[in-house]
């Protein structure tokens, strides 16, 4: 019987040496995909994923550790250790696993959709620097003494010896333009304005305007300190912005500490003419659940046509696991569709209560609430927000929620509120308002009495309009399938009407609706 090549021939040290470096990889991309933890071990077994990660790890410390017994030539009984049969079985055993691994970590990343990718993408960028100075110190300090070549030893030390440079440089030393991401967002958040805007690294930042002749300039800031962020956010009150015009700045923040400190560029954005919906006929842009796909969602809000206003009704991100989450799919989505010039009625999606940044969320965007009420003119906004979809105890939430106590909590606000006298709307995430049974009939029952029964709502990514026990709810229709819908809702003193594009130009929903 033949001998299988790779079993039969010794493991030379410069497989071992590229092994070990490829399962210290493996390891940094097994951790970045930890997203995926919950959906694969649900598939498998709960603790598979940190299996996985740390034999991984384990791989590549015996795949290290055989480099440097082969390289440093320890001999045993008169033998070199790497001539050993143990030895090279332990080695080819390292080698396979790391392949295994290395396959796994491949498909995981080939095979996850748009938002797993980008989430990698970006979990990637923020840790990069860090994993490859660590690599590179560990090699240099360990690795190249002990390669034989001087040749490739000297190419090897150039190599590593940049990328540590380079990693340390960006560190420091920010080496790009600082700059807005985009025209600022204005959240109506029912008591006053949020004038929120992001920068493409962190900063302090400012709204200035003039009120009745008064030059105002509000800082964003927490009892006199300036916050130091990429997301900024600065509360205005309506009569002073209504009608008025304002401008945004930052100045870059280098370096923060208790005992001096190091700044770099300051911004001043252009003027914005702020205004806001007003008379009998209103326009609203309303979009859901793009879920970072942001420019499918700009071509379908392109086909819209002008409005007055916006209403995000939520689900910009799988979930919220950084900053530049909320910067990239929220901040900046809102000051493309608005160009900082109309109100934004923001409506928080299920999505956007997962992740370690979720309960920074209001703070970001200068929201005491998600579930409020607000008025323009002759129509008045109730703005309610469904939490999570799932019951708390559900493994994907990680035992990080408490959102039946949320739920109630809002329904028993909801309870306190009077009736209007001006045309109600219901503006929700979920039309279904609450998981829980009790807790959505009592919802139910005091919308009808304060006669918000008119619902726009997302989460389903479907465009459609239903009429149930009195409700005319619409879901906008958001991503699904390869296409984004966005919605126009126009109001008017005798009906509302709602029209839908989709991103290829075509209009795929049309209908009036008499108050």
């Amino acid at each position: 019987m033949k001998k299988v090549r790779f079993l039969s021939r010794a493991v030379p040290k410069s497989v071992l040496f590229i092994g070990a470096v490829l399962a210290a990889c493996t390891s940094f991309l097994i951790y970045v995909l930890r997203i995926n933890a919950v959906f694969i071990d649900a598939t498998v077994f709960n603790g598979f994923s940190a299996i996985l990660f740390g034999g991984n790890i384990l791989c590549a410390v015996l795949l290290f550790a055989l480099f440097l017994l082969q390289a440093h030539h320890i001999e045993k009984g008169g033998a070199e250790v790497h001539t050993k049969k143990a030895f090279q079985l332990f080695a080819k055993i390292g080698l396979v696993f790391a392949g295994v691994f290395l396959l796994y970590t491949a498909c995981t990343m080939i095979f996850s959709d748009f938002e797993m990718r980008a989430r990698l993408r970006t979990s990637i960028g923020a840790s990069i620097l860090p994993f490859a100075a660590t690599l590179s110190i560990l090699l240099l300090v360990w690795g190249l003494p002990l390669i034989q070549k001087s040749a490739c030893k000297r190419g090897i030390a150039i190599v590593l010896t940049c990328v540590l440079a380079l990693s340390a440089v960006l560190t420091l030393f920010p080496c790009y333009t600082y700059k807005f991401l985009s025209d600022p967002m204005v959240i109506d958040n029912g008591e006053s304005y949020s004038v929120v805007f992001a920068t493409n690294d962190t900063g302090t930042g400012f709204a200035e305007y003039t009120y009745q002749g008064k030059a105002y300039k509000v800082y964003d800031e927490a009892a006199g300190r300036l916050k130091n962020s990429t997301i900024h956010t600065v509360k205005i009150p309506k009569a002073h912005l209504n009608g008025n015009s304002y401008r945004v700045g930052s100045t870059r923040v280098i370096e923060e500490r208790s005992y001096g400190g190091r700044s770099g560029k300051s911004l001043l954005s252009k003027d914005y003419a702020f205004t806001v919906p007003s008379g009998e006929q209103q326009t609203y842009l309303t979009v859901s659940d793009w879920h970072m796909h942001t420019k499918e969602a700009y071509k379908a809000i392109a086909n819209v046509g002008e409005y007055d206003g916006v209403i995000l009704l939520g689900d910009a991100v799988p979930g919220l696991e950084c900053e530049k989450d909320i910067a990239d799919y929220i901040v900046t989505f809102g000051g493309e569709v608005s160009h900082g010039v109309m109100p934004i009625l923001y409506v928080r999606g299920n999505h956007e209560t997962r992740g370690p940044f979720a309960a920074a969320l209001p703070e970001y965007l200068g929201m005491d609430s998600f579930f409020y009420t607000t008025d323009y003119d002759d129509y008045h906004f109730l703005l309610l927000d469904s939490g999570e979809d799932k019951q708390d105890s559900h493994p994907e939430y990680g035992g990080m929620v408490h959102y039946d106590a949320y739920r109630a909590n809002m329904v028993e606000w909801l309870e306190t509120q009077e009736k209007s006298d001006k045309k109600t709307i219901t503006l929700v995430h979920d039309s279904d308002l609450c998981v829980e049974d009790d807790l959505r009939a009592r919802a139910k029952v005091k919308l009808g009495i304060l006669g918000a029964t008119e619902i726009i709502s997302g989460h389903y990514h479907v465009c459609k309009f239903e009429q149930e026990n009195g409700f005319n709810i619409y879901t906008d229709g958001g991503f699904h399938k390869d296409e984004y819908i966005a919605s126009k809702l126009t109001l008017t003193k005798d009906n509302y009407r709602l029209s839908a594009w989709n991103d290829k130009g075509e209009q795929v929903f049309g209908k009036e609706i008499a108050w």
